[in-house]
């Protein structure tokens, strides 16, 4: 018997919710995301750096917007987007397995806003730069002709 006031979610003979999978959300059908290997590999191409500088400057790159945020202020990079933390306090809740009251503790959330230039780029491109990151002459577009 189920508590009151807890819904269960379909499932399908696999035992999995329908519908798409959250790492599938958001994404075209048939595409890949992208990962920090292949991030590593276009910077080194990009500006004509080994693989080892690119995967340095990369992770400076990550470790600075991570201890910005991590003391609360956000991280600006004009034209691709704004990172920021909000506080969320803490709230009451459900466990869904069994209805039981707890308390979800009080955390920060990290918030992103893309920025117009990244949001110009995304629309005009077709497909993604996963291929050949042909992100170069997009972004020149898109800068010519604001």
């Amino acid at each position: 018997m189920q508590p009151q006031g807890v819904r269960r979610t379909q499932q399908t003979s696999t035992g999995q919710s329908p519908g798409l999978s959250q790492s599938q959300r958001g994404r075209s059908k048939g595409s890949e995301p992208v990962n920090k290997a292949q991030l590593i590999e276009h910077i080194a191409r990009d500006s004509d750096m080994s693989k080892a500088e690119a995967a340095r400057a990369l992770n400076a790159i990550l470790k600075g917007i991570q201890s910005t945020l991590a003391i609360g202020d956000p991280v600006v990079l004009l034209g691709f987007g704004t990172f920021t933390v909000s506080q969320h306090g803490a709230r009451a809740g459900r466990n869904p397995h069994n209805g039981q009251r707890l308390i979800i503790k009080a955390r920060k959330r990290v918030h992103f806003k893309a920025g117009k230039h990244l949001k110009t780029v995304v629309n005009e491109l077709e497909r993604p730069w996963l291929e050949s990151f042909p992100l170069q002459e997009s972004l020149n577009t898109a800068v010519n002709s604001q």
